[in-house]
């Protein structure tokens, strides 16, 4: 306990004030206020006095050896004015021995320092072992084996929990090797990413890009709704989305991101591209989102069960390749016999081979030509559409096979000098012929035939 109260009043007395050479039993800390004093002496020496008595405190050198102590404390200051313990071994004041030892390790440390720490050297080496026999370098500062240092810091990070620095390092490569096969797992197998790409060119062949190399049926099929749909829905969300001048603005995100559902078994394309986890962001914040989940896992799970009880086909992996081919090759037997029933039978049109019309259907269905044959259509609802566009290769095809337009195309028509008597000629044809394909042909013919012509003078104007 004296020990303890050394202690306190070394800390105390910070201010190195000499110590009184009055041969008093009594520590200054205990008597009356002294000079430098503050009141945390007086707190502590209140405190003392009521713990502790003088007698308690004195010890004698025999006293110590009965209770095979190795302090003892006679109350009488040293030859140095010391009030501290002395060994009882060789009777020397503890502080005295304290000062030695410092000084000692200060002459040391200095003798070190100029044989080894001339170039900034941190360790030295003598080939002599330590106390505990390693012979290892030492530290230049104090002259302690180094491997003696490495045991007690082992020691102290058993005792109070502390990591080394190679447990340090061994466990963050345990996280990053973790991390990286958290990636790994989450990336996309290659089936799955011709999934998600199968799902994204669906989308943008509704969203009115023309490069997507798969037709609008089947991309309205696969998503469930029509083009029109998906742009009321987009609309709705940002004024003016569309426009040319914003054209590059806005993404089209997914707020459930693709590869999240596809990891998840979800590989419907109806669900993924589902107009409710549809939604316009910018294109900065679409790529600062990437693949990002921003619900909750059970928001997450809730969405799947709801979209699964109102899906009628559970798809599994797949190849998107074989089913697109599949569903194009469906789509273009239909509508080959829709007009094998109600047009191609007919006794105005030419009979064609299965493939070569296939062909036309197959190639105008990738160009976005053949919308309008695959809903059904009858023979004069087909006259009628057909007078009014005629774009595709079907188109094409069909009327290189019309016979009035074949019998109008080999007649002799009249070749004429100038253009106001061919413009006036192909006109009546045109009013008097029935057939509406025929008529529109006449028409077309007014600038094709007529072009060459020349114009009349003011004297054949004047007298014709």
């Amino acid at each position: 306990m004296y020990r303890i109260c050394t202690l306190v009043y070394r800390i105390c007395t910070s201010n190195k004030q000499q110590k009184p050479q009055a041969l008093d039993p009594i520590p200054p800390f205990l008597q009356g206020r002294q000079a430098g004093e503050t009141d945390l002496h007086i707190k502590f020496s209140i405190f003392i006095s009521i713990c502790f008595t003088i007698d308690d405190m004195v010890i004698t050198r025999q006293e110590a050896i009965e209770q095979n102590l190795n302090k003892y404390y006679t109350g009488n200051p040293c030859v140095n004015g010391h009030y501290a313990e002395r060994y009882v071994k060789c009777s020397t004041c503890v502080e005295c021995k304290r000062i030695q030892k410092k000084a000692q390790r200060k002459r040391q440390k200095t003798k070190r320092i100029s044989e080894f720490g001339k170039d900034g050297k941190k360790r030295y080496f003598t080939g002599e072992p330590c106390s505990k026999g390693h012979i290892a370098e030492r530290f230049v500062s104090n002259g302690h084996c180094v491997e003696c240092k490495k045991e007690q810091g082992a020691v102290y990070r058993r005792k109070n929990g502390v990591q080394s620095i190679e447990e340090r390092k061994l466990k963050t490569e345990r996280k990053k090797e973790l991390k990286r096969e958290r990636y790994q797992a989450s990336l996309l197998s290659p089936n799955e990413r011709d999934i998600a790409e199968y799902a994204r060119t669906c989308l943008s062949r509704l969203n009115g890009r023309d490069s997507a190399r798969i037709p609008t049926e089947i991309a309205e099929m696969e998503c469930g709704y029509t083009s029109q749909q998906l742009h009321q829905h987009l609309s709705s969300q940002k004024k003016g989305w569309g426009l040319r001048k914003n054209r590059g603005r806005w993404h089209i995100d997914h707020i459930i991101p693709i590869q999240k559902l596809i990891k998840a078994g979800v590989t419907e394309v109806a669900i993924i591209n589902s107009l409710d986890n549809l939604k316009l962001i910018t294109a900065k914040n679409n790529l600062k989102k990437s693949s990002k989940l921003l619900i909750s896992k059970k928001k997450f799970e809730e969405y799947i069960m709801s979209k699964r009880v109102s899906c009628f086909e559970m798809l599994g992996m797949y190849s998107p390749r074989k089913r697109r081919r599949r569903l194009v090759e469906e789509l273009i037997d239909k509508i080959y016999r829709n007009l094998e029933d109600n047009v191609l039978q007919h006794s105005d049109f030419f009979r064609y081979d299965k493939e070569i019309v296939t062909q036309a259907i197959k190639d105008d269905l990738y160009d976005g030509y053949s919308y309008r044959y695959s809903k059904g259509v009858t023979y004069s609802k087909f006259m009628k559409n057909f007078t009014e566009c005629r774009n595709g290769k079907l188109d094409s095809l069909l009327l290189e096979g019309y016979k009035p337009l074949v019998r109008l195309k080999n007649s002799n028509l009249k070749l004429f000098k100038y253009r106001d008597d061919c413009e006036e000629y192909f006109q009546e044809m045109a009013n008097n012929e029935k057939n509406p394909i025929c008529s529109q042909y006449l028409k077309s013919q007014v600038y094709e035939k007529c072009r060459f012509c020349s114009k009349k003078g003011f004297l054949k104007r004047l007298f014709s």
